[in-house]
């Protein structure tokens, strides 16, 4: 019932769905969600792909290593990048090869699921090398605890913090950005572009 009200109350609005349980997802596709956000990046369910295409739904593959109880309990790589690309990789193929459009598909390096506040600054700083998918990347990172853990700071003052790091990831790719304080990065992201856009042109 809340997915059908949104719907009707911003009906140009795209609304995602973030679940892991088919159930959920088949429910809220049937409402009117219009974006599969799928945190296992198909490891949990790999029936979204079918979804996804029959519904012509976007559909969000987010990396993570671990489940969600425990991801945050001593994560190691061998290589940061190279295992995300390598995890990545193989969803995007499986989404493709079962007929998902690869311009629905967008990708998400998973900011804090099986990370630690170091991970996530070099996901950051080599962002870019995810752009070679071709899809679009979403990044995830508003208020989260690893800005607090570097910078000090209580969920409720990483405002700042939130809108540096999105901006960084807007020059190294990021096209799709999960905000709560959505005014305060809007700004900084208009701003960014605008810099950006001077730039190329120079």
């Amino acid at each position: 019932p809340a997915i059908k009200e949104l719907k009707k109350k911003f009906p140009d609005t795209a609304l995602s769905i973030d679940s892991t349980k088919y159930n959920v997802v088949y429910a809220a596709l049937n409402e009117g969600a219009d974006i599969i956000n799928d945190i296992s990046g198909l490891t949990k369910e790999p029936r979204f792909v079918q979804l996804a295409r029959e519904y012509n739904a976007g559909l969000v593959l987010m990396h993570i290593k671990g489940i969600p109880e425990t991801m945050q309990i001593n994560p190691v790589y061998n290589n940061l990048m190279n295992d995300i690309i390598d995890f990545l990789g193989r969803a995007v193929e499986t989404a493709v090869n079962s007929g998902v459009s690869k311009d629905s598909i967008i990708i998400d390096p998973g900011i804090g699921f099986g990370k630690t506040p170091e991970h996530n600054l070099e996901i950051l700083a080599r962002l870019n090398e995810l752009s070679l998918f071709g899809t679009g990347i979403l990044i995830g990172l508003s208020n989260k605890s690893f800005l607090g853990k570097i910078l000090n700071l209580e969920i409720d003052k990483r405002i700042t913090a939130t809108a540096t790091a999105n901006s960084f990831a807007f020059k190294n790719g990021a096209s799709i950005f999960r905000v709560h304080n959505i005014k305060e990065n809007k700004i900084s992201l208009e701003l960014t572009k605008k810099i950006s856009e001077i730039i190329i042109k120079n």
